[in-house]
């Protein structure tokens, strides 16, 4: 009974508290409609998005090979894809909108690239890579991605024959592989403001890209990442936690705190030294984008704005330096940079003078 009455009263109370307003009735078949523009909106604008990540960061890792030395490697500057890409939920969209297929199809050209050079546009279907053919299905661009990987790890230079259909036409391209630095920028979709390195690819977020006001301060981005890798600081990160672990690990040993030391000590370890790797790359960073020819003096802005975001970060520090600092020091380092060239002198990082 008494759950019947506080059924009845909140019936009531909702009744009293409902809308009053006639607003628009939406048809099913409208909504289904309008959801298949929306996402063939966001392909376009993802798109978009990534092909001037990769036009930036081409432009980056071709110009900053003297600074990468063996870390190189050779690009065609073309991706592929079909639309088993996409999963079942977004494939009629990326059919209308991208004009996706079974085939293979070209997804990206870079500006400036040997897939550019030869004459090759998005949406070109891939007929034959060398000798090899090139099918269709959910596995063809897996296979078209290996075979290709395959030629670039064994013939690295060589030209490569791209024969491809473009409406009714059958061509063939050449493509002349272009020496890059060997670490490829890949584009996340995701909104968080955030880039970083591996060791082996440079990581950019779609946030962080549409945070950036030009293209100058995301070649800086794309440069810092760079030189994270070139000067292999995940690398010596990880060898600092492993020390710092097994001296936590002794002390855990010797006082039984029962693996407490050993992960106080795999934290110390690998936050040594980060503001130092992270001012760096800053540095190197700003050398490559310079040798990219980009207007480096718009660059350390960024940190202003990143300041302006997060004020904490202006005059504290961490594992990163301070954005004021951070800041003062790209400013300085425009200054380098700029005296160089007037000097007609080779851009290449200062390196520190041993005692």
């Amino acid at each position: 009974m008494i759950k019947q009455l506080v059924s009845v009263s909140a019936a009531i109370l909702l009744a009293a508290c409902g809308t009053t307003l006639q607003t628009q009735q939406v048809t099913p078949e409208e909504m289904t409609s309008e959801a298949m523009k929306q996402r063939q909106f966001a392909l376009m604008e993802l798109r978009e998005v990534d092909a001037h990540v990769q036009e930036v960061g081409f432009r980056v890792l071709e110009a900053a090979v003297p600074m990468c030395e063996e870390q190189t490697g050779y690009s065609w500057g073309v991706t592929f894809w079909n639309e088993y890409d996409f999963t079942p939920e977004w494939r009629p969209a990326a059919q209308a909108e991208l004009g996706v297929d079974k085939t293979v199809k070209v997804k990206l050209v870079i500006p400036g690239s040997a897939a550019a050079k030869a004459g090759l546009k998005a949406g070109d279907q891939i007929l034959k890579i060398n000798d090899r053919q090139v099918g269709q299905g959910s596995k063809a661009v897996t296979e078209a991605d290996q075979y290709a990987e395959g030629l670039k790890r064994s013939s690295p230079t060589a030209p490569v024959s791209i024969v491809y259909g473009r409406g009714d036409a059958v061509k063939t391209a050449t493509l002349n592989p272009i020496k890059v630095c060997n670490y490829p920028v890949i584009m996340q979709n995701s909104f968080e403001i955030n880039a970083y390195a591996d060791g082996d690819n440079i990581i950019i977020t779609r946030g962080i890209v549409e945070f950036t006001r030009n293209d100058e301060e995301l070649a800086m981005i794309i440069g810092h990442e760079l030189a994270h890798n070139v000067l292999r600081h995940i690398e010596k990160k990880q060898s600092q936690m492993t020390a710092g672990m097994l001296g936590g690990l002794l002390l855990d040993v010797l006082i039984g705190s029962g693996g407490e030391m050993t992960n106080m000590g795999a934290q110390v370890g690998a936050s040594a030294y980060s503001p130092e790797y992270e001012s760096e790359a800053d540095y190197m960073g700003l050398y490559a984008s310079a040798l990219a020819g980009y207007d480096i003096a718009k660059a350390p802005y960024l940190w202003r704005r990143m300041g302006s975001r997060n004020t904490g970060s202006i005059t504290m520090t961490s594992t990163h330096p301070p954005t004021a600092g951070r800041f003062v020091a790209l400013e300085k380092t425009v200054e380098e940079i700029t005296n160089k060239v007037e000097n007609n002198q080779p851009l290449v990082p200062e390196r520190k003078i041993e005692k």
